[in-house]
C-alpha cells in the first residue's frame, strides 16, 4: 500500500467451484497490490525541518547568552569573542574550594577525636591527683577502681570533670581560630594601609594631573571653538561685503563692461583665500572633535577611577569591622575560659 512502509498481502482462494467469482476477485486484487511500487520519502516538509533547526539556534544562543551574563565569554574592543580568563579562575578557585573543604572536615573530624582523648586523659590524670594529693597516699588498686569509675560519688566528679575538660578544650580551639583569625585580617587591613600611605602621594598627584590636564584640554577646546566661530564670522562679513559690492555692480553696468578682466582676476584672487578658511575651518572642526573625545574618556577613567576608590574604602571598612567583631569574640572566649577555670579550680579545692 502506498507509504514509507513494506506491505505484505496474504490472498485466500477456495478449490469450491460456487466459490469461482470471489476467487477471481481476490486473485485480481492481489495482482494489482503487487504491482504497486512504492518509493520511500522523508516523512519531512520543508517547513518543520526549518522550524526543528530554529528550535536548536534558539536554544544555542540561550545558552551563549546565559554564558555572556554569567561572565564566561566577553567579546573585544575589536569585537572577537573570548572566554573570560576570570571563569577559568573562577573554576580553579571553585574546585580547591571543595578540596579544601573535604580536607577541613576530614582534619575537624580528627581534632575531635583527639579532644575527646584529651579531655578524658586530663580528667583521669585529675583525679589521680586530688586523690593522691594532701598526704593521702592510696594503693594502686584503689587508684585505678577511682579512675575506671567503680565508686559512684567519684564516676560523677569524673564525667563532671571530664565535661570541663572538654568544654575549656573547645573553647581553647575557638580561641585559637579567632586569634589566627583575627591576625589574618589584620594582615589583610595592614596592607592596603601600607600601601596607600606609601602611594596615598602618588595617587593625590595622579588625580591633580589628571584633573589639571582636562581643564587645559577643556581650556585649549574653547579656544579652538573661538577661532572657528572668527573665522565664521570673517568670512560672513566677507560675504556680505560680496553681496554690497555686486549690488553697487549693477547700478554701474557700463562701468563693469569695460573692466571685465580686472573683475576676474579679482574673483579668482578673492577665491583662494576662501579655500584656506575653509581648509582651515576643516581642520579646526576635526581638531575640536579629537579633543572633545579625549575629554569625555579622560573624565570617564575619572569617574571608574573615584567608583573603584569608594569599593575599596567600603570594603577596608567591612574588613575594619570584621576585624573588631573578632575581637569582641575572642574576648568573650577568654572571659569564658577564665570563667570556667576559676570554676575547676573550685571543685580542686572541694575534692582536696
Amino acid at each position: 500500500m502506498p507509504g514509507n512502509s513494506q506491505t505484505v498481502m496474504i490472498a485466500c482462494v477456495s478449490p469450491s467451484d460456487r466459490d469461482f467469482m470471489e476467487t477471481l476477485n481476490t486473485l485480481k486484487y492481489a495482482n494489482r497490490a503487487r504491482n504497486i511500487k512504492n518509493r520511500v520519502t522523508i516523512n519531512q516538509d520543508k517547513s518543520s525541518r526549518t522550524i526543528t533547526l530554529l528550535r536548536q539556534e534558539i536554544q544555542q544562543l540561550q545558552l551563549e547568552l546565559q554564558e555572556y551574563k554569567q561572565g564566561k565569554r566577553v567579546v573585544g574592543e575589536d569585537g572577537v569573542e573570548s572566554v573570560n580568563d576570570m571563569f577559568h579562575e573562577n573554576m580553579m578557585l571553585q574546585t580547591e574550594i571543595n578540596k579544601m573543604r573535604t580536607r577541613v572536615k576530614a582534619m575537624q573530624e580528627t581534632i575531635d577525636a583527639l579532644s575527646s582523648k584529651n579531655s578524658q586523659l586530663l580528667a583521669e590524670k585529675a583525679t589521680v591527683g586530688w586523690i593522691t594529693s594532701g598526704g593521702n597516699k592510696l594503693d594502686c588498686d584503689k587508684v585505678d577502681k577511682l579512675v575506671l569509675g567503680c565508686s559512684g560519688s567519684d564516676n560523677d566528679v569524673t564525667e563532671l570533670i571530664q565535661g570541663y575538660l572538654k568544654e575549656i578544650e573547645e573553647l581553647r580551639a575557638k580561641l585559637l581560630e579567632s586569634e589566627s583569625t583575627c591576625q589574618q585580617l589584620r594582615k589583610v587591613a595592614s596592607r592596603p594601609t601600607n600601601r596607600s600611605s606609601n602611594t596615598g602621594q602618588f595617587e593625590l598627584s595622579l588625580s591633580s594631573s589628571a584633573v589639571s590636564v582636562i581643564e587645559e584640554a577643556k581650556k585649549e577646546l574653547n579656544r579652538d571653538r573661538e577661532a572657528v566661530s572668527r573665522i565664521l564670522a570673517q568670512e560672513r562679513e566677507k560675504r556680505d561685503g560680496a553681496e554690497e559690492g555686486e549690488s553697487d555692480g549693477e547700478d554701474r553696468d557700463g562701468d563693469l563692461e569695460d573692466s571685465e578682466s580686472d573683475t576676474d582676476t579679482e574673483d579668482k584672487e578673492d577665491s583662494e583665500p576662501q579655500e584656506e578658511y575653509g581648509l582651515e575651518l576643516a581642520e579646526l572642526n576635526s581638531e575640536i572633535n579629537i579633543k572633545q573625545k579625549l575629554i569625555d574618556e579622560l573624565e570617564q577613567s575619572q569617574r571608574r577611577l573615584h567608583v573603584m576608590k569608594q569599593q575599596y574604602e567600603d570594603k577596608l571598612q567591612q574588613l575594619m569591622a570584621r576585624i573588631k567583631n573578632t575581637q569582641e569574640e575572642r574576648d568573650k572566649v577568654l572571659a569564658s575560659y577564665s570563667e570556667l577555670y576559676t570554676v575547676i579550680l573550685g571543685l580542686s579545692h572541694i575534692a582536696v
